[in-house]
C-alpha cells in the first residue's frame, strides 16, 4: 500500500510541475501583452518536495554536498532551481545543523557559501534562484568568455600604466641620490 501511495505522490508532483510550467508560460505572455499576471504563485515551489526528505538526510553533511542534494531532489521532482529561503527550509527539514545564532544569519551564511562556490552553484539571471552550474552549460561558457575578454583588457591597459609608473619611479630614484 505504501508503494502505491509513493508512486501516486510522484505522479502528482510531476503533474503539479507541469501545471506550474504552464502557469509560468501564461504569466510571461500576459506580461508581454501588458496584462496583469494571472498566476502570481506560479514561481513558488511545490510544497510536496518536502515529503521526500528524511528528517536526518542532511545531518552531519558538509553544506555544499547537502545543498547539491537538495537541488538535485528538486530537479528530479520537476521543481528545479530554488531561492535561498527554499534551500534553507529543505536543509533544516532534512536535519542540517547550521552553526549560526539565528535563521537569518544561517540564511546569510548559506547565501555567501553559494556565491563563493561558483564552480558548483549558479545564480540565475533573476538573481533570486540558484541551481547547479552543470544544469547550465551555456552559463559556464558565457562566464569563461567574459573572463577571457576581461583578462585581455586588463592585461593590456594596466601593463602600460604600470610601465609608465615604473619608468617614472626609476627616474625619481635616480634623481634622489
Amino acid at each position: 500500500m505504501r508503494l502505491a501511495i509513493n508512486d501516486l505522490e510522484k505522479k502528482l508532483q510531476s503533474q503539479e510541475a507541469e501545471i506550474r510550467k504552464t502557469k509560468q508560460a501564461i504569466n510571461i505572455l500576459a506580461e508581454q501583452a501588458g496584462m496583469p499576471v494571472p498566476y502570481p504563485d506560479a514561481d513558488t515551489a511545490i510544497q510536496r518536495t518536502t515529503h521526500s526528505i528524511r528528517s536526518d538526510q542532511f545531518y552531519g553533511q558538509p553544506l555544499a554536498k547537502a545543498v547539491r542534494e537538495v537541488l538535485e531532489i528538486r530537479r528530479a521532482q520537476g521543481s528545479g532551481p530554488a531561492t535561498v529561503k527554499e534551500i534553507f527550509d529543505l536543509l533544516t527539514q532534512g536535519g542540517y545543523a547550521f552553526d549560526a545564532k539565528s535563521g537569518e544569519y544561517a540564511m546569510r551564511g548559506l547565501r555567501i557559501s553559494l556565491a563563493k562556490n561558483s564552480s558548483v552553484f549558479h545564480r540565475l539571471p533573476n538573481r533570486k534562484q540558484w541551481g547547479l552550474l552543470s544544469w547550465y552549460p551555456k552559463a559556464k561558457e558565457q562566464k569563461m568568455e567574459r573572463l577571457d575578454d576581461t583578462e585581455d583588457v586588463d592585461d593590456n591597459q594596466p601593463a602600460d600604466e604600470a610601465d609608465k609608473n615604473t619608468d617614472a619611479g626609476a627616474e625619481n630614484d635616480e634623481g634622489s641620490d
